[in-house]
């Protein structure tokens, strides 16, 4: 049975001047590209949004790619003769889009064979039984997933609107087009920034933004349980991984970092003396990578604590969690701090969503109420709204060109439901408290060992 895969291009690659890193190139498993959605992550990703190739357009070709390869195996039908006949009816139905006239003026087979033809039997039927299955059997969070499934809607709306496709992907109006209705309907755009709204996604775990308590309770729920785990764990790879894990998740909710931040950190800023600021409760860290045209990383500030405890997280654990290839390596100063256990390498986003999905959270929703807290005490300080936001956009990463508006957008509402806080990140405390009871249950542990040896004696 075939599949897409994706490819990565050399760090070197360029097109038309423009350096693209690690650009995406789509085929199936037999070498053969699949020339539409090279295209579309040409020409859409990088010549019209001028999106970054790693951080953007390779996430974007991996989600399309994924759901190409699960509506080729995903049927209606059960039954074998009933799955014959679907299979020649998605056949025939997805031959009945394909532009004809742009395939016979090309050099080149556009639509390829009856596999690369997979989009093309696209229908809203299927979509929703996708989503469905993914939301039972994926480890994915829902957010995720509804992440993957725009991402593939997009090519669709891209090749509808160049043509390539026919009746495939738009939205439905009986005064504009009769009777004739999209295979795979969407809706109209919600805001004058998009050109339709995407009506194929699932519920997704905080239910929207405006659930902040919802969430925070969450997240502090699991701080509690990652912490319970790491101190009960019956071996020390299992307490590593906890502890990996508990750190993660702090990073984004103390530092405000994002995911991809936050899992690509190096070894390299936590080796040396600490960078306090002026207070000595915060220490400066740089990220390896961040988000933004233009922009390679960018400096951060997390709690002292929470530097320390990932200082001893390296030291102690860290190598715990390392393959028996790499176990008895140097590692290097460009190493990341929270490694894979099965790569050694940096996780990737998807992997951290699917540590963190038992608990009901997605890592992004620390980050969100971070931020939040912060302007909750910005406020309580007296500022204004306009310097709130300029504050906020630059702790945040955001870019200027934004005017606040995003930051705005994402956190604003929040804002207005989370109680007001101390200027001090309540989760910090919280760590500080588990670590203080921690700490005197090992002096009292150790106080009745004495107490012991001198009974002995």
């Amino acid at each position: 049975m075939n599949e897409l895969v994706v490819k990565t291009l050399s760090s070197d690659f360029e097109l038309d001047g423009k350096k693209l890193p690690k650009f995406p190139f789509v085929m199936d498993k037999f070498g053969n590209p699949h020339l539409l959605i090279n295209r579309f992550l040409r020409e859409y990703h990088v010549f019209k949004k001028k999106n970054d190739s790693e951080l953007t357009i390779l996430p974007a070709a991996r989600n399309i790619v994924s759901v190409f390869n699960q509506l080729d195996k995903t049927y209606i039908s059960n039954g074998s003769e009933d799955l014959k006949v679907e299979k020649e009816a998605r056949r025939v139905n997805a031959a009945s889009y394909i532009n004809h006239e742009l395939d016979l003026d090309s050099d080149f087979n556009l639509y390829g064979d009856s596999f690369h033809q997979t989009w093309l039997s696209a229908s809203d039927a299927l979509i929703s039984l996708m989503l469905n299955n993914s939301e039972k059997t994926s480890p994915n969070q829902n957010s995720t997933i509804n992440r993957k499934m725009g991402d593939f809607i997009s090519f669709l709306w891209w090749a509808e609107k160049k043509h390539y496709s026919h009746w495939l992907t738009g939205i439905n109006d009986r005064d504009v087009h009769g009777d004739n209705e999209f295979s795979v309907a969407l809706e109209p755009a919600k805001s004058k920034h998009h050109l339709y709204s995407n009506p194929h996604q699932l519920t997704t775990e905080d239910g929207g933004r405006r659930k902040g308590h919802g969430a925070k309770r969450r997240i502090d729920e699991a701080y509690t349980k990652l912490q319970i785990k790491k101190d009960s764990s019956a071996s020390p790879k299992d307490m590593a991984l906890h502890y990996r894990n508990l750190l993660i998740l702090r990073v984004i909710r103390e530092g405000s970092l994002r995911n991809t931040e936050d899992i690509t950190l190096e070894l390299s800023q936590f080796q040396g003396d600490p960078e306090y600021d002026m207070s000595g409760n915060k220490v400066c860290i740089k990220t390896s990578k961040t988000k933004g045209k233009s922009k390679v990383s960018r400096y951060v500030e997390i709690p002292a604590m929470l530097d320390k405890q990932i200082r001893t997280f390296i030291k102690m654990f860290r190598k715990q969690l390392l393959p028996k290839a790499m176990k008895g390596m140097k590692p290097s100063p460009t190493d990341p701090v929270f490694p894979s256990t099965k790569t050694g390498m940096a996780l990737n986003r998807t992997s951290v969503n699917g540590i963190f999905k038992e608990y009901g959270i997605n890592p992004h929703l620390g980050r969100m109420l971070s931020i939040s807290e912060m302007a909750q005490s910005l406020w309580k300080q007296g500022l204004g709204e306009g310097d709130i936001l300029l504050l906020l956009s630059e702790h945040a990463g955001h870019s200027g060109k934004t005017n606040g508006a995003t930051i705005r957008r994402h956190y604003l509402d929040a804002l207005r439901e989370l109680e007001l806080v101390a200027m001090e990140n309540p989760v910090t405390l919280k760590c500080e408290l588990n670590d203080a009871e921690s700490e005197i249950e090992r002096l009292k542990r150790e106080n009745e060992e004495l107490r012991s040896r001198l009974r002995s004696t």
